[in-house]
């Protein structure tokens, strides 16, 4: 049986939205969900086409509430962009023709009116996995890497321990809406200041993100029966961001030494939830002591003494 697959070229509009779904509904991420719909329902009404809006500005409007009216596409949105809530909503519609392509073959096989057709349904449903025992499965495919950072600790840290200290580690951040900067022309006069600002921004503090990872479905016919990840040079804007974390070291810590975990707060990249942080200790070189760990860590120092000494 043939399979087929849709690619979108680069160049093409993948049908993600482009511009910074808080800026369209013009709320804030701290914004509660009745407060992202009353933003939607205001927004719709005044630029809705049959009152002469912007079909274009509508649209955006619309996709914009579609992410952020759910408690989950919200959260997808936060951690990998609109390209993550696609490839999630794409890898539970996998499950979904699973169960559409199971049930019309059943439809061949025992017609609707036969008596064994409840059992026979409730045999296929009983093999097909829920949404929620799907979710977990869906979401661990769809994180990057750990990643490990070393905390540096001075050596009277190590012989004291420290109760809160702060360290910044960098991390990729996916600036949002700049994808929407691609055909902007900073010599155009007719943009809007709201926009310029933001595409001077994408400009001077975003560089190129990493490449993303676009779940793809496959088909069997009308049946989507499976994804196929493809790689591909992504058109959104990253920048390395300082993030601040505090943490606990326990005296006598050894080189390595786990201190902790950060969930979600690894590199964050288009279409994927970010890894976690495992923070470890690194002992820093001291000017006068350092610690032989295979003698019950027992401090040692190198002294010059002369021979009369």
């Amino acid at each position: 049986m043939l399979e087929f697959f849709k690619i979108n070229s680069q160049g093409e509009d993948d049908s993600t939205l482009a511009k910074d779904a808080y800026e369209v509904l013009g709320i804030t991420e701290e914004a509660t969900q009745s407060e992202v719909k009353k933003a939607y329902r205001k927004m719709s009404v005044s630029h809705h086409p049959d009152k002469g809006g912007d079909p274009k500005l509508f649209e955006q409007i619309r996709m914009a509430y579609e992410i952020l009216q759910s408690d989950d596409n919200r959260s997808y949105y936060d951690l990998g962009g609109p390209l993550l809530v696609k490839n999630i909503e794409t890898a539970f519609k996998e499950y979904e023709g699973q169960e559409a392509q199971a049930m019309a073959q059943l439809d061949q096989q025992v017609p609707k009116n036969h008596p064994m057709r409840a059992q026979a349904e409730a045999q296929i449903k009983a093999q097909i996995k829920s949404k929620e025992q799907i979710k977990p499965e869906i979401l661990q495919k769809m994180r990057n890497d750990d990643i490990e950072v070393e905390v540096e600790v001075e050596l009277e840290d190590i012989f004291q321990g420290v109760a809160d200290k702060e360290i910044t580690f960098d991390r990729l951040e996916i600036c949002r809406g700049c994808r929407d900067c691609r055909t902007f022309d900073p010599e155009d006069a007719s943009v809007e200041e709201k926009r310029k600002e933001k595409c001077t921004y994408c400009s001077k503090q975003c560089g190129k993100c990493p490449p993303e990872i676009r779940q793809l479905p496959k088909m069997q016919g009308p049946f989507m029966v499976g994804t196929k990840e493809v790689e591909v040079e992504s058109a959104e804007k990253c920048r390395s961001s300082p993030t601040k974390q505090k943490v606990r070291v326990p005296a006598a810590a050894s080189d390595g030494t786990f201190l902790k975990k950060i969930r979600n707060k690894g590199h964050q990249t288009p279409g994927k939830i970010p890894g976690d942080v495992k923070l470890v200790v690194r002992r820093k070189k001291h000017s006068e002591f350092a610690i032989v760990e295979d003698q019950n860590n027992d401090l040692f120092t190198v002294m010059s003494i002369s021979v009369r000494e």
